[in-house]
């Protein structure tokens, strides 16, 4: 994904996106997330109990890695995406 102008908003969806693609390489602690995704304490909490719920990140000890589920939605939402031309 490529950086935003600053004062854009950005989606849930490429949020999460962001956050797995972090993660994917060994997975990532808490901090390295919220600091490579600009996020606040509040919105990392929010976003990882939803990537957890729905089995996209996996907490391993203390380190969040993409689960298999999750890779599938990375590559799902690049077709998607490439499909559009965005």
């Amino acid at each position: 994904m490529s950086k935003r102008v600053t004062g854009v908003r950005r989606s849930a969806v490429e949020i999460i996106a962001e956050m797995l693609l972090v993660c994917l390489n060994g997975g990532a602690n808490k901090t390295a997330i919220m600091y490579s995704c600009n996020l606040s304490c509040t919105q990392l909490q929010r976003y990882l109990a939803i990537l957890c719920d729905h089995e996209l990140l996996a907490e391993r000890e203390s380190r969040f890695v993409v689960t298999d589920k999750g890779k599938e939605f990375l590559e799902q939402l690049a077709n998607v995406t490439q499909s559009f031309g965005t």
